[in-house]
């Protein structure tokens, strides 16, 4: 947990604070047993102490006395600490506890302690791959996706603001300067002509002029800028700067990322983070990653465009036996084609075998020097994934564990539902449902990385994806899942729309499928469309039961 010293206002530098001591501390604050300062900024000092009630470490940040009184530092102060406690994410830091010292003295907070480092810290040491890179951006987006879902603008994304503990999980702090989209729940705009705007090399553009009406995509504009320092090891500044693959021999399909992420409009920008998160996923996904050399520019000319392989000679023409190898080869994959589309045709899926939907990803063989995963190891690893992502999963067990621990079946209820690793079988189960909707955030990214885990098990049948917020277009992935999905939730969710029924239809084994339109909306004005809509997918599914909730 570490201050930075650009956090420093005009009127309160570094230089003139004394954090209290660790004995004063003490005696003046009893619940919590101070241990050492950690670090101290422009607006106070962190602390490690223990929490005595609960037996815990927990970091205290504090705010100096001096400006305990002046009342913009004091609600931001306070404001922090509030937004905080709405936000729970696991790559969020926590609030547990606030308070102040009696006699007017500092206002503090107690909050999850984060044993590591920063990423400043991290990135003045110069030894991180671009695959640790894209993998603490990718974390860092899931933190401010989730924040601005639930209204909150961080404003101050910088390096210095993003911890990382020793397991390398990210934890995104400090957000004193955070602004509720409209009014905060006491009526009160949080945004002040004082207030500071954040640091000057991550400010976005619009927020220098007219900070108002900053919205979220500003988040977004400082992460590109802290993306750029990550890979190149300086920040960029006006409109000269060059391109990650430029300054520093970056993969040249970051350029896309930071060029859009860096747009001074913010209609030009990606317009949320989670399309930052998608195009970084898709890169970790896809094959190796060009590694950068942060601070060493490449020497490349200016007016240069250096294409592929462009330093192999042009191949000549091939020969004339070659030439008719080439044409009647094409014609037996031409004609293989057609035989395999006809085929496709009778079997009704080939609409389904081209529908739109999220880009696949390319097959990998599986390693022969490798022993086969079982399938038990496969349902294990996928109930974990479930419940280490705040969801929960139902099982049955097999005839040969069941009769060492329950009847065989599939129990659901309070009772079945399996919401901690302990409480897993011990012997070997089988996944058939799963719920994502007790999940603090659940995006097309873990859609996607859920469905990885669901196809290798097939025993799925009952998918919960109540008040998830993935997009329509995630549920193309359902065709993976389509031969076993019988249930399917999908109420308090914005999945559900025209398009989605495309994806849908492919579920022709669907008995149960629970939805939320507008119409399900007192307030809607066109409850005719809506129920339109769902007398189209009753017709794609004749042999469902659609029920609006």
């Amino acid at each position: 947990m570490n201050l930075d010293p650009q956090d420093a206002d005009d009127p309160f530098r570094l230089g003139r604070f004394e954090p209290p001591s660790i004995e004063e501390l003490n005696g003046l604050i009893p619940d919590y047993e101070f241990v050492t300062l950690i670090d101290r900024g422009g607006m106070g000092a962190v602390y490690q102490a223990m929490q005595k009630a609960l037996n815990r470490i927990v970091a205290v940040k504090m705010l100096p006395p001096a400006l305990r009184n002046r009342r913009v530092f004091a609600e931001r102060f306070h404001r922090e600490a509030r937004i905080l406690a709405k936000l729970s994410h696991r790559h969020i830091v926590s609030i547990y506890d606030y308070g102040e010292i009696p006699g007017g003295g500092s206002m503090f907070y107690a909050m999850e302690y984060v044993k590591g480092t920063n990423l400043r810290h991290l990135m003045r040491k110069g030894d991180m791959s671009s695959r640790q890179m894209l993998t603490i951006v990718t974390q860092i987006c899931d933190a401010l996706q989730y924040s601005h879902h639930k209204g909150v603008i961080h404003r101050d994304v910088k390096p210095a603001n993003i911890l990382i503990d020793e397991q390398g999980n990210v934890k995104v702090a400090d957000f004193g300067l955070a602004k509720k989209l409209g009014l905060d729940a006491d009526g009160q705009g949080l945004t002040s002509a004082s207030d500071a705007l954040g640091t000057p090399d991550y400010i976005a553009p619009e927020a220098m002029t007219r900070d108002q009406q900053v919205d979220h995509r500003a988040d977004i504009y400082s992460l590109g800028v802290m993306l750029y320092e990550m890979l190149t090891g300086s920040v960029p500044r006006g409109l000269g700067w060059d391109p990650p693959s430029r300054a520093a021999g970056a993969d040249a399909r970051l350029d896309v990322v930071v060029s859009t992420a860096l747009q001074t409009n913010p209609n030009k920008r990606y317009q949320q983070v989670s399309d930052v998160s998608r195009a970084l996923q898709g890169m970790l996904d896809n094959g190796p990653i060009k590694q950068t050399t942060p601070g060493i520019s490449a020497k490349v000319d200016a007016g240069a465009v250096t294409k592929p392989y462009s330093h192999l000679p042009a191949p000549g023409p091939l020969p004339p036996a070659h030439r008719r190898m080439r044409a009647w080869g094409g014609g037996v994959i031409a004609l293989f084609m057609l035989i395999a589309s006809g085929k496709l045709a009778m079997d009704g899926t080939l609409m389904q075998f081209f529908a739109p939907g999220p880009t696949p990803i390319p097959f990998q063989p599986e390693d022969p020097a490798r022993p086969p995963v079982s399938q038990q190891a496969r349902q294990r690893a996928l109930a974990e994934w479930v419940i280490n992502h705040g969801g929960m999963v139902n099982v049955s067990l097999k005839p040969d564990a069941a009769a060492l621990e329950a009847p065989a079946g599939r129990p659901m209820g309070d009772k079945a539902d399996i919401r901690d690793i302990a409480s897993l079988p011990k012997g070997d189960f089988e996944v058939w449902r799963v719920s994502a909707a007790q999940c603090d955030y659940f995006n097309d990214a873990d859609m996607a990385e859920l469905i990885r885990h669901c196809e290798h098990v097939d025993t799925i049948n009952n998918l919960n994806l109540h008040g998830t917020q993935i997009s329509p277009s995630s549920l193309a992935l359902l065709i993976k899942l389509a031969p076993h999905l019988t249930h399917l939730r999908l109420t308090n969710t914005v999945a559900f729309t025209e398009d989605s029924v495309h994806f849908l239809k492919a579920c022709t084994n669907l008995t149960h499928l629970f939805i939320t339109t507008s119409a399900s909306d007192p307030m809607n004005l066109d409850v005719a469309a809506d129920m339109r809509l769902v007398q189209k997918m009753q017709e794609f599914l004749p042999n469902c039961r659609i029920a609006v909730e």
